[in-house]
């Protein structure tokens, strides 16, 4: 029996809203909507689970899931992506360890980071290698804050990716059948200062507000990764912003850590286009979420940084955010739905 107080997903009401222009039927799961099939005139049927969809090939898809060999691919083609280096847990060392001993020695958790910010100096980034939505993404400002971000992504991630940080401003462009869809520049969850209300109070509501949010967008309040991100701002809970001062509460940009999004679809610089195309069809990619830095991305002619490339690009908060980005994300999926018509 389906669940008569769950919501279907924004996804699911999409594909069945646009399901009779194409003569097909959706069919999902019925507790959670999740996960289902598109069946064609054909009688071809399409699968998805949440945002990924019957498009792209197996093996690019694990490729491009896998941050350091995505990475790998894309330097070896000459795109500019950020230096990093792969650690890997205890955990995962020992489990190697059984099968192949020699390798499993050569694998480190800690000093090649070491090596690495001796190097480069900080701040660094340290993310799963696997992982999207920037789920636990910490920005390192020290030894300590390394070491601390290492122990508490190693308790549940085995490969851990520790990058140089690269400066720009942050942008996903979207790409299907080598065609930019859409793009759209994100701003970090932030909060904006009235000169009476602490740091903290601010934060607490902003934080609540997002789960009210059409989205499902969530924040755990008490997130280690707030604390030190205001503390790399020079910020603390009790401090009281000046009156329009803006502080960033989280290290990352992510639509589903509370990121704000404007859509730039229409003004993105066509160098830019073409290196976002080039980049998915680097990785065989049909349908892909390129995530880039630069200064200005719709105009001037700086170099950008590719930082990685998503698979399966959700824009599910992208739609909460307004009429005209709902409009553009049903774009977006007629053109999947289109696509896949064509394949079946």
């Amino acid at each position: 029996m389906p669940d008569r107080k769950h919501v279907k997903p924004r996804l699911l009401r999409i594909i069945e809203e646009l399901g009779p222009e194409f003569g097909a039927r959706v069919q999902a799961e019925p507790k959670y909507g999740h996960a289902g099939y598109i069946e064609f005139p054909s009688g071809r049927r399409r699968f998805f689970r949440g945002t990924n969809f019957d498009i792209n090939r197996q093996a690019a898809a694990a490729i491009a899931k896998d941050k350091d060999y995505s990475i790998h691919f894309l330097r070896e083609a000459g795109f500019r992506v950020p230096d990093g280096v792969l650690l890997f847990s205890e955990r995962y060392r020992d489990q190697i360890a059984l099968r192949n001993p020699e390798i499993a020695q050569s694998l480190s958790s800690l000093e090649p980071a070491l090596d690495f910010v001796a190097r480069h100096g900080f701040p660094v980034f340290v993310k799963p290698n696997e992982g999207s939505g920037g789920k636990g993404v910490f920005m390192a400002g020290s030894e300590e804050e390394l070491r601390d971000a290492l122990d508490a992504l190693f308790e549940d991630n085995p490969r851990v990716l520790v990058q140089r940080r690269v400066q720009g401003r942050d942008y996903r462009v979207v790409i299907l059948e080598g065609e930019v869809v859409c793009a759209y520049e994100r701003a970090p969850l932030s909060v904006t200062g009235d000169g009476t209300t602490p740091l903290g109070g601010l934060a607490a509501e902003r934080i609540a507000a997002l789960g009210t949010a059409a989205g499902g967008t969530k924040v755990d309040p008490a997130d280690p990764r707030i604390a030190s991100h205001l503390r790399a701002q020079g910020l603390k809970a009790d401090d009281i912003l000046g009156a329009g001062r803006i502080a960033e509460l989280l290290p990352t940009a992510n639509l589903s850590a509370g990121g704000r999004a404007t859509d730039i679809s229409n003004e993105l610089r066509p160098d830019i286009r073409d290196i976002c195309v080039a980049a998915t069809r680097t990785l065989g990619l049909t349908f892909a979420g390129v995530d880039i830095l630069c200064d200005d991305a719709k105009a001037g002619n700086a170099d950008c940084a590719i930082l990685e490339v998503n698979s399966a690009p959700g824009l599910h908060n992208f739609a909460a955010l307004g009429p005209e980005q709902a409009r553009t994300v049903r774009a977006l999926y007629r053109r999947i739905m289109a696509h896949l018509a064509r394949i079946s």
